[in-house]
C-alpha cells in the first residue's frame, strides 16, 4: 500500500473512531493541522507555542 494511501486511511480512522464524539465538525481541520504539525516534529522538543502558532490555535 502506498504511503499516501496508508496515511489517508489512518487519518480517516483517527477521525471516525477516536475523536468523532469529542471534536466538533468545524474543528476537524484544526485536529488534522495539529496532528500533521506534531508528526513533523516527531522526536524533537515539544514547544507548544510553536505548534499553536503554526496551527493558528490559541495556546491556552
Amino acid at each position: 500500500m502506498p504511503a499516501e494511501e496508508y496515511y489517508g486511511s489512518y487519518m480517516h480512522t483517527c477521525l471516525e473512531r477516536d475523536i468523532r464524539d469529542s471534536v466538533k465538525k468545524k474543528d476537524e481541520s484544526k485536529y488534522l493541522r495539529v496532528l500533521s504539525c506534531m508528526a513533523v516534529r516527531t522526536s524533537r522538543e515539544l514547544v507548544l507555542a510553536i505548534i499553536s502558532r503554526d496551527t493558528e490555535i490559541d495556546g491556552k
